[in-house]
């Protein structure tokens, strides 16, 4: 060990470190041990200490060999072409989840799963956003979705993300909520709410949030359920007093509901 320190006892230049830089290494811990978090006093240290300091990079502009490769592709990759402007079909990506769904619903991959989310805490958790940034979130998402490219996009991904290719498919299950959650029920609740200008046809109220309801109930209708003759909006009061809100529809019409 006597070679690797000069005259004054220090290590020498280009000595490797024993835990190879990965600062593992610390006294009174064993090699390969993981090195806990600083003792809150060291950090009011270091902070004190460091405070009103500059930042290493502070009036430092990148070098003109580093500049000159911004925003170009390495060496080895110029020239490839592999699935440049090709999309995936909805055959490719069916057949690549027919070999992941049975991994993804698995009991121990989901129990693995479980295992490693157990006792996150998620990064949002006990904050709130500033009145500010609501409003900007907001105005972002409207203008995204008032987009009618953006929303033409999305209707091909849902559509691509459906039936067999998407990852959580259990077969050809027609549910009430499947019909509920697919593109052409969206299309359906906007096409009633434009064609009523927003209003509520009982008492002419417009509000942030308006309902599209189902004349004849939704569950009961069939064939009906995407017919715009069949839809009227509401507000959401008037929407609770109809006979065709809630359990109220179950006692109206029976417990037989149409699912086809």
């Amino acid at each position: 060990m006597s070679n690797l320190r000069d005259s004054n006892g220090r290590f020498a230049k280009g000595h490797a470190p024993i835990d190879g830089g990965s600062g593992r290494f610390q006294k009174g811990r064993g090699l390969g041990e993981k090195r806990g978090p600083l003792p809150e006093a060291t950090k009011q240290k270091l902070s004190a200490i460091l405070k009103g300091r500059p930042p290493w990079s502070a009036g430092r502009k990148c070098p003109q060999i580093s500049a000159a490769k911004i925003g170009k592709k390495r060496p080895d990759m110029v020239g490839n072409t592999f699935r440049s402007g090709k999309k995936q079909s909805t055959e490719e990506i069916a057949k690549r989840m027919a070999k992941l769904r049975p991994i993804l619903q698995s009991p121990e991959y989901r129990a693995a799963q479980s295992a490693r989310m157990k006792g996150r805490v998620g990064p949002m958790l006990g904050r709130k956003y500033s009145e500010e940034s609501r409003k900007l979130l907001s105005d972002v998402i409207k203008r995204r979705y008032q987009n009618p490219e953006y929303r033409a996009k999305m209707e091909v991904l849902w559509k691509r993300l459906s039936g067999p290719a998407h990852p959580l498919w259990k077969g050809n299950r027609t549910t009430l909520r499947a019909i509920r959650g697919s593109c052409e029920y969206s299309a359906w609740r906007r096409a009633v709410i434009e064609r009523d200008k927003g209003t509520c046809l009982l008492c002419g109220a417009k509000q942030k949030r308006m309902i599209a309801d189902h004349i004849q109930p939704f569950a009961y209708c069939g064939d009906g359920r995407l017919d715009t003759a069949n839809g009227r909006t509401l507000c959401v009061e008037c929407h609770k007093k109809t006979d065709t809100y809630g359990f109220k529809a179950v006692k109206n019409h029976g417990s037989k509901i149409n699912v086809s």
